[in-house]
């Protein structure tokens, strides 16, 4: 069945939860560019400096030492440690940058889908299969575009500079670090731009594909909403449960009631007044043929006392819902009915 529709937020979670979301490895790799192209603008001449001092102190100790196994050693690790805290800053930028690119594209989450064992990740047969699929073949072809282009950037720009290039042996090695430096810094900001190309791209083909992977068919859909609206059989079993709850609560207040007025048999609708608490009359409790029965059952086993009124009953039960007050149209019939309950009680109605 073709998938037509597009995926709903619940097929969007579950597909977050098992690590599927739009990620680009293009926009890792111009970020990372773009960290080395940005770190050599702002720190070109302190990289500059402080390579030159290890250079310039490492040839000036080698002439001043004993070149003894201790004293080799020594400069070894003492020269080392000191190129790692040169290039500490460049690779702290790219891991910043780089870690930021993914976190823009895929917000921290810890997926437990994906770090759990799945013989499937070892199926040399599901192996050859994602060889052999499009999306190999589509990352393929663009590893070979890239490769292609940047092929060609390097020998445009090696190619004006071939003169140069043909020079250095004559130049100090100030001017070769220097030299070389200018043209990796022309390089790195070509290719930025190109990776940046790339991706935008593949960004967008990404979510693309990322949707149309997504994608449902009406049959889906359908049994989505079902799942999220619940079982209908359910439903009804809950409703039933709740109107039950419902009758219960209707009869418990029946046995608190000033008067129950029926109909006499099919109808009976049950009043509480409080003067202090209510402006009017309040129905606690209404029902119809065999709930009516019950009502009157319950009043009776509570000595509430029950008055048959037909048409009160009647305009009762069809104008008032439960826990609503009576309108002011029945207030004279209901209050002549109270009057004469809180006479038989020994109450007053204010």
């Amino acid at each position: 069945m073709e998938k037509t529709e597009k995926a709903t937020p619940r097929r969007r979670g579950e597909a977050r939860k098992k690590g599927k979301v739009v990620h680009s490895q293009e926009v890792l790799n111009f970020a990372i560019f773009f960290a080395c192209c940005l770190f050599f603008l702002l720190a070109a001449g302190y990289m500059k400096q402080r390579l030159l001092n290890v250079l310039t102190d490492g040839l000036v100790n080698l002439q001043r030492r004993e070149l003894d196994f201790p004293a080799v050693y020594s400069i070894i690790l003492e020269y080392a440690l000191r190129c790692v805290v040169l290039i500490l800053p460049f690779v702290f930028t790219i891991c910043i940058f780089g870690i930021s690119a993914n976190l823009i594209q895929r917000p921290f989450e810890v997926v437990w889908d994906v770090i759990k064992f799945k013989f499937i990740h070892i199926d040399p047969l599901a192996g050859i299969k994602r060889i052999f699929s499009y999306r190999y073949l589509i990352d393929l072809l663009k590893s070979l575009l890239k490769a292609c282009i940047v092929g060609v950037v390097l020998y445009s720009i090696l190619s004006v500079e071939k003169e140069k290039i043909l020079m250095l042996a004559s130049m100090t090695f100030l001017d070769i670090f220097w030299y070389v430096s200018k043209i990796s810094l022309k390089i790195i900001l070509i290719i930025t731009v190109i990776m940046a190309i790339f991706a935008l791209l593949d960004y967008l083909y990404q979510k693309w594909q990322y949707e149309k992977d997504l994608k449902m068919t009406k049959e889906e859909v359908k049994d989505e909403i079902k799942q999220a609206e619940g079982d209908p059989q359910v439903k009804a079993r809950i409703r039933s449960q709740q109107k039950l709850f419902a009758k219960k609560r209707m009869l418990e207040a029946v046995k608190k009631a000033d008067v129950v007025i029926t109909n006499p048999t099919h109808i009976a609708v049950a009043l509480l007044y409080e003067p202090k608490n209510m402006i009017a009359p309040t129905v606690v409790a209404k029902g119809m043929d065999w709930l009516a029965l019950k009502i009157k059952e319950v009043a009776e086993e509570a000595g509430v006392p029950v008055i048959e009124n037909k048409v009160l009953a009647q305009s009762l039960y069809k104008s008032v819902e439960v826990g609503q007050l009576i309108p002011v149209e029945l207030y004279r019939a209901v209050a002549e009915v109270l009057a004469y309950v809180f006479r038989l009680k020994g109450k007053r109605v204010n």
